[in-house]
């Protein structure tokens, strides 16, 4: 339950950084955030969606009969963000902070795929 609740906690820390730095953010996953409808979508789903996730994360930890469903779609969720990340950066020029993307993401894969081992 540690290592959801771990997960979550940085989906949150994510979701605010978009959202309260979002030109700063956005800068450093390198958009271009030009028109009002481009920070209205970034702030949505950047933050708003990394939000939710977070929260759900959190969330099925305190509900036994949520936990399994809840770490079964973190994990398939981070496996396919992680594995698109590895397309995305074979298929573009990615920056540093693409890289280290890659990195966090693939441990958090890893450690839920842990977690789900342990729990099954």
């Amino acid at each position: 339950m540690n290592t959801i609740r771990a997960v979550g906690v940085l989906y949150i820390l994510s979701a605010l950084w978009c959202m309260f730095r979002l030109e700063l953010s956005a800068q450093g996953l390198g958009f271009g955030l030009l028109t009002p409808g481009a920070m209205i979508e970034y702030f949505s789903v950047y933050g708003g969606l990394q939000l939710g996730l977070g929260l759900a994360m959190i969330g099925v930890t305190f509900k036994p009969g949520m936990f399994l469903g809840g770490l079964f779609f973190s994990l398939i969720f981070s496996w396919v963000l992680a594995a698109s990340r590895v397309v995305g950066l074979a298929l573009y020029e990615p920056n540093g902070l693409m890289w280290g993307l890659l990195v966090l993401e693939s441990v958090i894969a890893l450690a839920l795929s842990y977690t789900w081992y342990k729990t099954k």
